[in-house]
């Protein structure tokens, strides 16, 4: 899809002159806007319309239709300069930056019979650009964490204006690979972005599946175990049901085929930290990491930073890229029977 430079090369608004156009009052850091003055910009949006997003949007209205809106939480909106129609006069043109759900539900109590006239809203600095913006969608968000998807769209978003997977990653605080695994997201069959929203698999185990066997593949992989997984009784499609990996029986505790791939370990029990969980893994993957010599470099580079390393690990956990520098990131896995499954 191919962005229009209308969207993109906009000219800032002051906003003294916006609030003014608008018949905002107070001061300048928090104001309390007409609805009716806010618009949503295109691209600048950065929820998918998903039944998840439209439940919390309804839930939201629901308390706003009764009890109003709440006026500790302003909208965040920034401001541009646009002619209403071709040849006419630029003027000041208010949308939202952040508080996109919100503004919905607002939008959403008014049609139920609420009268919400103003809300509160704070104006992001002046000169504040699109891509500015969509790129602290992923590195900061007030409300509900972006999804992985949602932060996908946004760094397709910055890569169709020109970011490079570097600037991105500077500009949202990840890594070049997580950045990288969004883009694989992203670009990855609509099955398989199907079955990452309806929560039928993990982010992070969709993008391995399509890095190592490409979309198609991946796609009929990923809808076979999607299938195993719902004939089982079970909601999430684990590594173990897409990798054909079955439950070790009449075996010794400890003996396992030759063909089973190394086991993605459960979390650890009772109140035990989350880096526990990294370090106690980091250890079992350095024993399964084929030659004992071969585990060690692993292990090494892992200690010594390493950020191909450190994405291996996260990999075999499950777990998104990034999780380990960043715990904010961390999936928690619920363990289904003797297999941590994931999310």
């Amino acid at each position: 899809m191919k962005i229009d430079p209308k969207l993109t090369e906009v000219e800032p608004a002051k906003v003294t002159a916006a609030m003014k156009a608008s018949g905002a009052a107070a001061t300048r850091e928090l104001v309390m806007l007409p609805v009716d003055e806010i618009n949503v910009h295109p691209l600048v949006q950065p929820r998918l319309q998903s039944k998840q997003w439209q439940e919390r949007v309804s839930e939201y209205a629901e308390d706003m239709r009764t009890h109003g809106y709440m006026q500790t939480e302003p909208i965040a909106v920034f401001t541009v300069m646009e002619a209403p129609e071709e040849g006419a006069k630029a003027i000041p043109v208010i949308y939202i930056s952040n508080g996109h759900t919100r503004y919905a539900a607002v939008q959403e109590a008014n049609k139920a019979g609420a009268k919400i006239a103003t809300i509160p809203v704070i104006f992001e600095p002046e000169g504040s650009s699109v891509r500015q913006i969509i790129g602290r969608h992923i590195k900061h968000n007030n409300g509900q964490p972006l999804t992985p998807l949602e932060q996908a769209e946004q760094v397709r978003k910055l890569h169709e204006m020109g970011a490079t997977d570097e600037e991105i990653a500077g500009e949202v605080g990840k890594t070049v690979r997580y950045v990288q695994d969004l883009m694989v997201l992203s670009s990855a069959p609509a099955p398989i972005r199907n079955a990452v929203a309806k929560g039928e698999i993990a982010a992070s185990v969709a993008v391995r599946e399509v890095r190592k066997l490409g979309g198609e593949k991946a796609a009929k992989r990923v809808g076979e175990a999607v299938a195993k997984a719902k004939a089982a009784g079970k909601k999430k499609a684990t590594p173990s049901l897409i990798e054909g990996r079955e439950k070790q029986t009449g075996k010794r505790q400890g003996e396992a085929a030759d063909t089973i791939a190394p086991r993605t370990p459960a979390p650890p029990k009772g109140a035990i930290p989350d880096d526990v969980a990294f370090w106690r893994s980091a250890a079992e993957y350095a024993v399964d990491h084929g030659k004992a010599l071969e585990g060690m470099r692993w292990l090494k580079a892992f200690l010594g930073g390493d950020e191909q390393a450190t994405a291996d690990l996260e990999r075999w956990m499950g777990q998104p890229t990034g999780a380990f520098a960043n715990p904010s990131l961390r999936t928690p896995e619920e363990p289904e029977e003797d297999e941590a499954e994931g999310l």
